[in-house]
């Protein structure tokens, strides 16, 4: 049976020390998620994909009801005392009725961002929900990432190397995707790398001058 790579990393994923570019991202992605759910009301029922540590969380305390969802058992743990209710789950194949969900937040979603997942947000999303996911950049991923490493990302545990997939968009190929299954977008963010929201070294990203672009995030509604 395979090992999910993210259970072979959950354990030291949030540990800052050891795992520095991972922590700076998601202090990128959270600056985009305030701007995108700045004057939006998530009161009831929301899907957090790809839960792990729940963002939302951070971004308002007016949450009706919080359902966290991972594939990873190991990630979908530092949700348990923050979530309604914890679903180990596909981002693929989510286990939820047609029309049930009113609002979805994915940060960080490239390591699920493939066409499925776009057509099971849509799919779960009522009449009039919203949908708010932030990817790594391709801007960045080129800075950093060797050429060989297209569609995944490299975490070093324990002395060796966890590879797990990481699918990026470009802005224009993020509202092509919304719009193919029928989500209407109404905003995009693109965070670059200066300001920098974290006070600690992250060498993939330290190394960008200020206007590259580090996370992407997009507002879309289903109609």
């Amino acid at each position: 049976m395979m090992v999910h790579p993210y259970d072979l990393v959950s354990a030291e994923y949030y540990d800052r020390m050891r795992h520095p570019n991972s922590a700076a991202l998601r202090e990128y992605s959270l600056a985009a998620l305030r701007e995108l759910v700045a004057g939006d009301t998530v009161a009831s029922t929301v899907v957090e994909v790809g839960v792990g540590r729940p963002v939302l969380r951070e971004l308002t305390g007016d949450i009706g009801f919080l359902v966290g969802l991972d594939n990873s058992a190991g990630m979908l743990e530092y949700s348990a005392s923050q979530v309604h209710s914890k679903v180990l789950g596909d981002a693929h194949r989510m286990p939820f009725a047609d029309r049930s969900v009113a609002a979805i937040v994915a940060s960080l979603a490239d390591p699920y961002n493939e066409s499925a997942f776009w057509s099971e947000s849509r799919r779960v999303l009522r009449r009039g929900g919203v949908i708010f996911v932030t990817l790594p950049s391709r801007e960045w991923a080129r800075a950093v990432r060797d050429p060989a490493d297209v569609g995944r990302t490299r975490f070093l545990v324990s002395g060796a190397w966890v590879e797990a997939p990481s699918h990026l968009l470009s802005a224009a190929d993020l509202i092509d995707v919304c719009e193919s299954v029928g989500l209407t977008v109404d905003r995009v963010v693109e965070m670059r790398a200066s300001p920098r929201p974290y006070d600690w070294s992250a060498p993939h990203i330290d190394v960008l001058s200020a206007d590259e672009s580090v996370v992407l995030g997009v507002r879309a509604k289903a109609t």
